[in-house]
């Protein structure tokens, strides 16, 4: 991280961005537009002067062809009729230094001044229309070495007037019209050869400049030039002008420095003075700033310095040079007077966190992340882990190897997954604690902490042994098990066995007195090592079982052995601890005691004691459970044997009252009272025979319907029948009703058969009585008896008949709270319906054929 630079340096940079660097902006924009003004001043004034320039330049070569017409003029007056004539008789411009007249041969025919007839021009001229040439680029004279430059003309007879200018002469008139201070003249021709020149010499070694950019540029068309020259790498402002006599170009040029010099001298000025004003600007400034702002600045952040190492008293400038200074002081001397609140409410708050924390029986703990580094363990981890746990600074992954190797993998990828995804977890797992290698279960609540960008940077650990807790669940659990499958003996063995897995001890003893006060006792189940053992009565003197008989409680740590010498079981087993208290029934009666033993010493007795009560309530409440059903039992038993006896004279009554009817009947000689009693002994029999079936029924609350009915009906077809051949078919299911049903079926079935037999079958000696019986599973029951006799008399209502068997039927349906109804023939049909609840059985019999 950058450290923070000073308030003067920072003021420094301030001046400069905001005050300096803006005007040396400004400056820079003026000199731009100031040179700009420069270079079109210069334009200005070389369009002007150029302007002449070509016009003298245009007039003094037009001077000079004219003069070579007026010499051809001259020529051609004097030359008429002679054959050669001398130019030297002819007038011509001084400005030529030499006039020639030039044949068609390239030879020169005369000149003047004369002496170079017959000799050859050496120069090619345009054999087009023009007549007035530019015949050469500036060369030396061969007579004298001035600089000349040929013109020609041409003249009838194909000749060729050509003089030499005087190129030096030209440029002395050229330098006469310049002005100083605007600007040095080049002339060149159409193809960028120099006529005139500053420097005469480039002009003598025939220089071309049309590769330059000042000479492309103003090919392009341009006026106002700004190149580089070839020659001094300068750069030049040039005005380019063409001539329209000769094709000639004319630039007047000046370098731009000095065209920019008057804008640079006062640029110049203008940026001295205003340094200068900015200097002095500065220095006030600075001076003003470190008075009103720096210095009270300094004092503010001394004090929040002193307020951040914790300073309680911290004193803030209470003079600044604006109210917004002011402001910030104000509001931070009211910061620091929250923030003293604060920090006492803090340590209130941090004493307060400490003491709950140091309190506290879980261990709190601090993991940083991804260091995984505990940062801050409670000092409750030495007494709920022991000292080698107290090491503040340990790796949890280290602490890894302490938890049980079947909970550590699960243990590590819940932190990992807590600290990647940002997930709450709780998880339970087992610590192994020396030196007895005891294992101790904890439960781990982590929660993930963010920092101020989401991403999570520590773990908030809550750490509880719940140990006993886990115990107790799993004696509950235990004996929950033991008590929900086992039935009879096995009841006992399985909470022995049970009782001695949830205390981890080897044998488990569960046994009942057999007397009072008890010397004896029987066990009910005995567990040792992993396997029941033999059950046989013992005696309680000098055994510890003995000590519960008479204590209620009796505890051996170790040592049992040798304390009980005389118990064999004991010195046989090894035993070393043990633990017994008595069973009470409801009434606080001893009934019985259950004690636990081991092979070695009791490491936990108070949860072996609250386990070892749990069970014994269990076991207390079934031994007596077992004495109660035991007893009802038996009054049971004895109940249903006088209930039993109460229908067995029920049914020797009912007998006697047939018998005695039947006496009567046969002791008379009245037909119509025979046969009335014969009724009467029927239904007493049907009565009597409800009676016999529940004497010998195992039920003694519900008669099976089929096969009292099959007695019913063979004693009524035997006594009835009256020598006829009657069939019975039946098809009855195997239904069961209680005795407030059977009797008025029972009843009802018989007067229906006995008006059947009496009936039906008259004047036959065949006939065939069939009877259904059948119930659905809404407890719906059928019942069908129909005959294949001469059928119910069509006029007569069944409902309303003066006879005492129909009444009694439809009297009977009635009480069964049922219907009865008259089938269609043949014969006579009657269906009967009633409830009776739902079915149990439903076997149909086969037909009885009798």
């Amino acid at each position: 991280m950058t450290p923070p630079r000073p308030l003067s340096r920072l003021l420094n940079r301030v001046i400069l961005l905001w005050l300096v660097l803006p005007g040396l902006f400004a400056i820079f924009i003026l000199g731009v537009f100031g040179l700009h003004r420069m270079i079109d001043n210069f334009a200005s004034d070389s369009k002007v002067f150029a302007s002449s320039i070509v016009r003298y330049v245009e007039v003094y070569l037009d001077d000079a062809f004219s003069h070579l017409e007026a010499v051809e003029t001259q020529y051609a007056a004097l030359s008429k009729g002679s054959d050669k004539l001398p130019l030297s008789m002819l007038s011509f411009d001084p400005h030529f230094h030499k006039i020639m007249l030039v044949n068609e041969q390239g030879r020169i025919q005369a000149s003047s001044p004369s002496g170079d007839e017959g000799e050859h021009f050496g120069l090619d001229f345009d054999a087009g229309g023009a007549d007035r040439l530019i015949l050469s680029r500036p060369v030396p004279s061969q007579e004298t070495g001035s600089l000349v430059l040929y013109i020609g003309r041409r003249i009838e007879g194909g000749l060729l007037l050509a003089g030499e200018l005087d190129l030096e002469a030209f440029q002395r008139h050229l330098s006469a019209l310049l002005v100083p201070g605007k600007g040095s003249l080049i002339i060149t021709d159409a193809f960028g050869n120099l006529i005139t020149h500053p420097d005469m010499r480039r002009v003598m070694t025939q220089d071309n400049i049309g590769g330059d950019a000042l000479f492309r540029k103003a090919d392009q068309g341009g006026q106002l030039i700004l190149a580089r020259d070839q020659h001094s790498r300068s750069l030049l402002v040039a005005s380019a002008w063409p001539t329209s006599l000769t094709g000639w170009r004319i630039f007047l040029i000046k370098p731009l420095a000095d065209v920019a010099k008057p804008a640079f001298m006062f640029l110049g000025a203008l940026l001295a003075a205003v340094l200068l004003f900015f200097c002095a600007l500065a220095l006030f400034l600075r001076l003003s700033l470190n008075r009103h702002i720096v210095l009270p600045l300094a004092s503010f952040a001394e004090a929040m310095r002193s307020l951040a190492r914790g300073e309680q008293e911290t004193s803030t400038p209470h003079q600044a040079s604006s109210r917004e200074l002011l402001r910030v002081f104000y509001s931070f001397r009211a910061m620091a007077l929250r923030v003293r609140k604060r920090e006492r409410e803090l340590t209130t708050s941090r004493e307060r966190f400490r003491q709950l924390v140091e309190n506290m029986e879980e261990i709190f703990s601090i993991m940083e992340l991804p260091s995984g580094k505990l940062t801050y363990v409670s000092p409750a981890v030495k007494q709920v882990l022991g000292p080698n746990f107290a090491k503040l600074g340990m790796r949890p992954w280290d602490c890894l190897d302490m938890v049980h190797h079947e909970d550590a993998q699960r243990l590590r990828n819940s932190l990992e997954r807590s600290g990647w995804m940002g997930v709450q977890i709780e998880e339970e797992f087992r610590v192994i604690q020396p030196p007895h290698g005891e294992a101790r279960w904890m439960r781990l609540r982590a929660y993930p902490v963010r920092d101020g960008s989401g991403k999570v940077g520590s773990l908030v650990g809550f750490l509880q042994d719940i140990t006993d807790k886990r115990r107790m669940d799993e004696a509950l659990r235990h004996m929950v098990r033991a008590t929900a499958a086992p039935v009879g003996e096995e009841f006992f063995a399985a909470m022995a066995q049970h009782l001695a897995e949830a205390l981890e001890t080897s044998h488990a003893l569960i046994g009942t007195y057999t007397d009072t006060p008890p010397t004896c006792a029987m066990p009910l189940a005995f567990w040792g090592r992993g396997r029941p053992l033999r059950k046989e009565e013992y005696s309680l003197q000098d055994t510890p079982c003995g000590l519960v008989a008479q204590q209620g409680v009796a505890l051996v740590q170790s040592g049992l052995s040798e304390a009980f010498p005389r118990a064999r079981t004991l010195q046989n087993e090894h035993l070393e601890s043990f633990l017994g208290v008595t069973l009470h029934d409801s009434h606080g009666k001893p009934i019985g005691h259950i004690a636990v033993m081991d092979d070695k010493p009791l490491l936990d007795e108070a949860r072996a004691r609250s386990v070892l009560t749990i069970f014994s309530a269990r076991v207390a409440s079934e031994i007596e459970r077992r004495a109660a059903l035991s007893s009802m039992e038996a009054s049971l038993a004895e109940k249903e044997i006088l209930l039993k006896e109460v229908h067995h004279r029920v049914k020797n009554n009912l007998q006697v009252v047939s018998s005695l009817m039947s006496l009567q009947a046969s002791s008379k000689g009245n037909p119509e009272l025979t046969a009335l009693l014969t009724e009467s002994r029927n239904r007493v029999q049907a009565m009597a025979l409800v009676h016999e079936e529940i004497y010998k029924s195992t039920d003694l609350a519900r008669i099976d319907l089929s096969r009292y009915l099959r007695h019913l009906l063979n004693i009524l077809l035997a006594n009835m029948s009256n020598g006829r051949a009657v069939t019975l078919r039946l098809d009855i299911q195997d239904i069961s009703l209680p005795v407030n049903l059977a009797v008025p079926c029972g009843l009802i079935i018989n007067e229906l058969f006995t008006n059947a037999l009496k009936h039906a079958f008259a004047n036959h000696d065949l006939g065939e009585v069939r009877i259904d019986m059948s119930r659905n599973e809404d407890g719906l029951v059928t019942l069908t008896l129909r005959d294949d006799g001469v059928g119910f008399p069509p006029d007569l209502d069944f409902r309303a008949t003066e006879t005492l068997g129909m009444q009694l039927v439809v009297s009977l349906v009635r009480q069964l709270d049922g219907s009865i109804d008259l089938l269609p023939g043949p014969g006579t049909a009657f269906a009967i319906r009633f409830q009776a609840g739902q079915a149990v059985v439903e076997q149909p019999l086969g037909p009885l054929d009798n």
